[in-house]
């Protein structure tokens, strides 16, 4: 009888929400837009012990670049920001091929990592080498330093309370459209939303926001 043949490797992603300056259990603001805002990362992230390039790629990832690692029976981490290389301005992704737990071979990754979690095959046979590199992890505390490009808030959008996705600090019109509807009268009310509770009251165009519940690390889709 033939040997099995192995299990093709596949990766994906998962998307956590990280807040970032999130207002205090009984703090008050007054909004117009962002009640929480913060960065999306993956469950798992970690930064290189060494910098690592590839003259054919045309990059240098440096010492502590930070990568979102994947799902995967293969160790894969990739930038989080999107990076400029000769074949355009993908993700880095590098792979450990031996299980040593060092990465010395990288690819492309020109999709989404954070949202999408979209199951893939590695593509093993279009890997290129780079000298071994390891990885230091980063824990959840570690993400206070990081502020990545994608990022999310929580905002009012058509009389709702939603989810936004964030390029660069503002939003690119990525939203959710089922979020918890928002009392518009001027009276004082609460609304529950992604595991965070808030009592808020109408000002015009603005909104006054007090916590009650903070937003918390959480995976996206968690405590919509």
């Amino acid at each position: 009888m033939a040997p099995a043949a192995e299990p093709e490797t596949v990766y994906s992603f998962r998307t956590i929400l990280a807040p970032r300056d999130a207002p205090a259990v009984g703090e008050t603001r007054v909004v117009a837009q962002g009640w929480v805002s913060g960065g999306l990362f993956t469950e798992r992230s970690g930064r290189l012990d060494r910098a690592v390039s590839s003259e054919e790629g045309g990059f240098i990832l440096p010492e502590g670049q930070f990568l979102a690692l994947a799902r995967s029976r293969m160790l894969i981490g990739c930038t989080i920001d999107r990076v400029k290389i000769r074949a355009g301005r993908p993700h880095v992704c590098l792979a450990d091929l031996d299980g040593d737990g060092r990465f010395e071979a990288w690819f492309p990754f020109f999709d989404e990592i954070v949202l999408f979690a979209n199951t893939r095959k590695a593509p093993l046979a279009k890997m290129k080498p780079v000298a071994p590199v390891g990885l230091r992890p980063v824990d959840e505390a570690g993400l206070e330093e990081v502020i990545p490009e994608v990022g999310f808030e929580i905002t009012p959008l058509k009389g709702r309370l939603e989810f936004c996705r964030t390029v660069k600090g503002q939003s690119d019109g990525y939203c959710t459209h089922a979020g918890p509807a928002l009392d518009s009268s001027g009276q004082e009310a609460t609304i529950r939303a992604f595991g965070a509770a808030f009592s808020y009251r109408r000002l015009g165009d603005r909104y006054e926001v007090k916590t009650i519940a903070p937003l918390r690390i959480q995976p996206y889709g968690a405590g919509s």
